[in-house]
Formats: structure tokens, C-alpha cells, sequence
């Protein structure tokens, strides 16, 4: 992804994915070369969640840059840091609230890429604070058919196979139950579906995430449709 915004632009890698790692960091690298100016010396800011990226990744995409290229990465605790960060980067440079990243303890300045959950994805895009990326060679094209669908979108954050790519995924993660098996021996079951999440027996004992994307993901699988369904709303009642 790019930004939008009169003091520059900067690229977010975002979501989750199955890719090869070496290769998007080949195309990540292109792309970022690709909006480097003329200057003798260019520097690349990446702002990324702590621990997501591994060290030997930033350290080999430094190898991979030109001489005259440095990397500055920097961190953020928090996942939501990185969107407030990034809708910070946006506001009126008179703004007296300036946010900070409590890691670094001053303001941030502008990176050239952020790791965004994809969670943020849609109000980036329909609050105007990045671009969709440009072609990258050798990596667009073999993309994922489900990661293509989920970062095509349009101008307003919408699905859409005929809309730009907006963001290029880097991690992916799994939605899983965890159970203790005591519990259920008095029940004389244990849960195989996530509808049994919703079992009268296990009202009031059973502990969901703090993320409201996560949330209703449980409510989509409990009804038997996939957690990433782009329309939710057209799903079959409970």
C-alpha cells in the first residue's frame, strides 16, 4: 500500500499469508525502489509490529538494498498503534495532540512501509490514508487466488476483482478452540463444532477474544460459513 498525503509516501505491507518470504521481500524491495527519489542517499522507514518480523528477514532485505540505501526499522507494542500512527501521520502538522509511539517516546516519523492487521485495511483506504499498490514483477501475478480476493478492494474498502490490490500479505494465523477436557467429562461431551460454542450448557463459561473482527468470525463459523465471508449480512439466519 502507499500513503496519500502532501509530505511523501510510504508502503504497508498487511495480512496474512502462505507467500515465500524471500520473494516478497524481493518485490517489497522493488516497490520500494520504485518510489525512491534521486537523492544520493536514501533512507527506508519501516514501522512494523514487534515480533512479527524476524530479524534475519530485516537484516537480509538490508543486504538486498543498494549501497546508497539504508533500512530504519522501528516498533510498535500494540497492533492498533501502528492505524493511530498512520491516521497520525495524516493530521495538520499544528495539531498540539501529536501522537507518539510510547516504544520510541518522541514522534514517529513517516515510514515508508507499516504492517497493518487487515482488520484496519477497509477504514485505511476509505479514510484516504493509503494508495493501492503498483504492479509488483513476479509477485502479484502469483499471488494467491483467496489472498487476491480479500485485497482487490475499491475506493471505498468494498470487495472488489476488478479493483486495485491494496495491501500484500506477510503472515497468516489460525482460528482455533482450545478446551480443557475435565469440564466436559460431567457433560459427557466435548465440543467438535463451533456451534456447540453456543450449547445452553456452556452459557456464561465460555471466554472469546477482545476483537470484534475475531468475534464475529465465531458467530460466521458457528454458522457454518467462513470467517473471512465478505458479506455477512447475507448468511442464513441462526
Amino acid at each position: 500500500m502507499q500513503s496519500t498525503g502532501t509530505t511523501g509516501q510510504f508502503n504497508l505491507t498487511v495480512f496474512d499469508t502462505p507467500i515465500r518470504r524471500r520473494t516478497l521481500l524481493a518485490g517489497s524491495l522493488a516497490l520500494a525502489l520504485a518510489g525512491c527519489g534521486p537523492a544520493p542517499e536514501t533512507v527506508l522507514r519501516a514501522l512494523f509490529l514487534k515480533g512479527t518480523i524476524a530479524p534475519r528477514l530485516i537484516q537480509g532485505f538490508r543486504d538486498q538494498l543498494p549501497a546508497a540505501t539504508g533500512l530504519k526499522p522501528q516498533v510498535a507494542d500494540q497492533i492498533g498503534e501502528l492505524f493511530q500512527q498512520l491516521q497520525q501521520w495524516h493530521q495538520p502538522a499544528s495539531n498540539p495532540t501529536r501522537w507518539r509511539l510510547p516504544i520510541i517516546g518522541r514522534e514517529a516519523p513517516r515510514a515508508d512501509w507499516v504492517s497493518l492487521g487487515d482488520y484496519w485495511l477497509t477504514a485505511a483506504i476509505q479514510q484516504g490514508l493509503i494508495q493501492p499498490l503498483p504492479a509488483l514483477p513476479g509477485v502479484t501475478e502469483t499471488l494467491a487466488a483467496p489472498w487476491k480476493t480479500l485485497l482487490q478492494r475499491d475506493r471505498q474498502g468494498s470487495l472488489d476483482a476488478a479493483g486495485p490490490l491494496w495491501a500484500m500479505p506477510y503472515r497468516w494465523g489460525s482460528l482455533v478452540l482450545v478446551y480443557t477436557r475435565r469440564p466436559f467429562e460431567g457433560l459427557g461431551w466435548e465440543p467438535t463444532h463451533w456451534q456447540d460454542l453456543w450449547r445452553p450448557e456452556l452459557a456464561g463459561r465460555v471466554s472469546l477474544p477482545s476483537h470484534p473482527r475475531l468475534t464475529l468470525g465465531l458467530m460466521l463459523k458457528g454458522l457454518g460459513e467462513s470467517a473471512n465471508h465478505p458479506i455477512p449480512t447475507n448468511c442464513p439466519p441462526w
